[in-house]
């Protein structure tokens, strides 16, 4: 008790959602118990995991473009998948410009580069782009 009409009381809930929280003094409930408490998620919270992808071989670096969409360079399947995050598909860019690719960047305008075997490429997003 902090005064005499003043509590001090603490609570660590397991889950998200309302709580009906019930204080008690003395085996009696104090005025106003039981309250209502809204527990949010928290904001830190990394998320739960929606998907999991199999089919990489040899995933090595990773990044995402603006529209969430994860880009994956596969070193041993000389490989750079992006995997769509709306639909969930996965497109595959592979052959003989991609060999052992590791690292992947993009920039301010969407331009994906991967570094492979000693050379910094910058991947085609369409036919006829720069």
């Amino acid at each position: 008790m902090t005064s005499p009409s003043q509590y001090e009381v603490s609570y660590t809930p397991v889950s998200r959602g309302q709580h009906k929280l019930h204080v008690q003094v003395n085996d009696r409930e104090i005025n106003g118990s039981p309250f209502t408490v809204t527990v949010y998620p928290d904001p830190r919270q990394l998320g739960h995991p929606v998907s999991v992808y199999t089919s990489l071989s040899g995933p090595y670096g990773m990044t995402f473009n603006k529209d969430n969409d994860i880009i994956v360079t596969e070193s041993n399947g000389d490989t750079l998948s992006i995997i769509d995050a709306q639909r969930r598909n996965v497109r595959k860019f592979h052959g003989a410009i991609l060999d052992s690719p590791k690292g992947v960047a993009i920039d301010g305008a969407g331009n994906i580069y991967v570094t492979s075997k000693n050379k910094l490429q910058k991947i085609l997003r369409h036919w006829g782009a720069d």
